[in-house]
């Protein structure tokens, strides 16, 4: 009987799903609606999201994670149960589930999301820390005994690795990623601009002419927003120079957590991570500038994997090729029993 694999990328932000190692089946927001009078779920994922700053008061539009950690059990326990139903549904066999988690989770925590998989029909449930995940998405080879350094920017948190012999030297996950830097953004515009504007604006504004290492007063951004003066619709223009400053402080954290890590490596793996560079993961990793403002900081050659926002969901899927293998950084549902 064939093996059926779902791996899970819980994130701040989106939560995608991954079906035996090859294909990301799903991708929806990390949110549930609930209405709070009757105190009952209305929707979940893509739904839910919809629903946000459109619905009445007492229909709550509320996130399982924030800064890459579960705030709510019971909210992530939703996700898990609701998209592996809808993903497995045409499935006869009961899958196989990892689910992928940052490297502080707590004991409570895991149990809680192994505690979904498995009473939404898993037939076993792993756990797998982001950065090998996000090594294995990216086709780093962590197998032998040589030192690969991984930095995975997400939405709600950074988590970086030394990795080696298939299992975590360090590993370290820090509140400090995308989403901060759209908050940056967002207070930025309302100081400089008189103008307020939405995290996704915000968003948008450092996706499209974000930049750290170079940036120029040519690379400009029209965005639309809510006079703080007049109350009135507004729009206005913005380059890529003035909003550095409020990307580098943010930014600057990232780093300092990226030379505390390399400082704490053993000196026999910084050989290695010096001719093997970082590889870099995540959406954050698309920040304009940022591969090569760390490498001008750390010496290090930093690359950025081929489609970084896919790689956490595509290594918690092809975990299962190395469910005998992997070593600290992997657990079956049966150790934490």
């Amino acid at each position: 009987m064939a093996e059926f694999d779902i791996g899970i990328d819980l994130g701040t932000y989106k939560t995608a799903v991954c079906v035996n190692g090859e294909d990301i089946v799903l991708s929806e927001p990390s949110v549930v609606a609930i209405n709070t009078k009757r105190q009952e779920i209305i929707a979940v994922g893509e739904k839910a999201y919809k629903m946000f700053g459109k619905s009445p008061e007492y229909i709550k539009v509320l996130p399982a994670l924030e800064n890459g950690v579960i705030s709510d059990y019971y909210l992530a326990q939703v996700i898990i149960t609701d998209v592996l139903k809808r993903v497995s549904q045409n499935f006869v066999v009961k899958p196989r589930v990892t689910i992928c988690v940052p490297s502080t989770t707590t004991t409570v925590e895991i149990r809680a999301l192994t505690d979904a998989a498995a009473d939404s029909g898993a037939r076993k449930v792993y756990l797998i820390h982001e950065p090998i995940a996000a090594a294995l998405g990216a086709d780093v080879d962590i197998s032998k005994p040589k030192g690969r350094f991984i930095i995975d920017i997400g939405a709600g948190a950074t988590d970086i690795a030394v990795l080696s012999l298939n299992g975590s030297v360090i590993a370290r996950s820090f509140p400090v990623a995308g989403n901060h830097l759209d908050n940056e953004l967002v207070k930025y515009v309302a100081k400089k601009h008189k103008l307020a504007i939405g995290p996704h604006t915000a968003k948008r504004l450092k996706e499209t002419i974000g930049n750290v290492y170079n940036p120029t007063v040519d690379e400009c951004m029209e965005i639309r927003g809510r006079s703080l003066k007049t109350g009135l619709p507004k729009k206005i223009i913005v380059n890529a120079k003035e909003i550095l400053p409020s990307l580098n402080e943010i930014v600057d954290l990232i780093i300092a957590h990226i030379e505390e890590i390399l400082n704490e490596t053993p000196p026999e793996l910084s050989g290695d991570i010096l001719t093997e560079g970082i590889v870099m993961t995540g959406g954050g990793s698309l920040l304009g500038g940022l591969a090569e403002l760390i490498t001008k900081r750390s010496n290090i050659k930093v690359t950025i994997a081929n489609n970084p926002q896919s790689c956490v969901a595509l290594g918690t899927g092809r975990a299962f090729k190395y469910v005998e293998n992997l070593g600290e950084g992997f657990l079956s549902s049966s150790i934490l029993i």
